[in-house]
């Protein structure tokens, strides 16, 4: 468990990390640049760590009708999360930038959960109203800074 939980925070600020350098590449160039450059240098890195691993799970050509449609929209998303982050990151701070990817996954899995799963989970729902607060907080205190100035 705690393996996992170090994993996750390793992830967590990978992904800032990633923002800060997309935000970079997309001011040099545009943000459909760094969206793609992501993307490239992100298979090549698939690839070279799955040859050195000696995995062969590559699929098929012929399997890839097997897989259900739904299942490519992970791209997509992906292409769109990291076009938005990438536009969005030179112009907040990353701690208010992360509260709302975090606010915002938060109620989207609820909102999932209650089409797929068909329940509510109040423990979710409270701890995205506490972070939307905590968001609020901090941007009430930049607005007080921005006025001092």
């Amino acid at each position: 468990m705690l393996f996992s939980v170090l994993l996750s925070t390793l992830a967590g600020s990978c992904i800032v990390l990633q923002r800060i350098v997309n935000a970079k590449t997309s001011a040099k160039s545009s943000t459909l640049a760094a969206c793609l450059y992501n993307y490239i240098f992100g298979l090549a890195g698939a690839v070279a760590v799955m040859l050195l691993l000696g995995r062969s799970d590559f699929t098929h050509a012929a399997d890839l009708k097997k897989i259900p449609v739904w299942m490519y929209i992970g791209g997509p998303l992906g292409i769109v999360t990291v076009g938005i982050a990438a536009f969005v990151a030179p112009k907040i701070s990353q701690l208010v930038m992360s509260l709302l990817m975090f606010v915002g996954q938060v109620f989207a899995s609820v909102f999932i959960d209650i089409i797929i799963q068909g329940s509510v989970n109040i423990p979710n729902i409270v701890g995205g109203i506490f972070a939307l607060a905590g968001l609020l907080l901090i941007n009430l205190d930049v607005d007080k800074n921005r006025e001092r100035s």
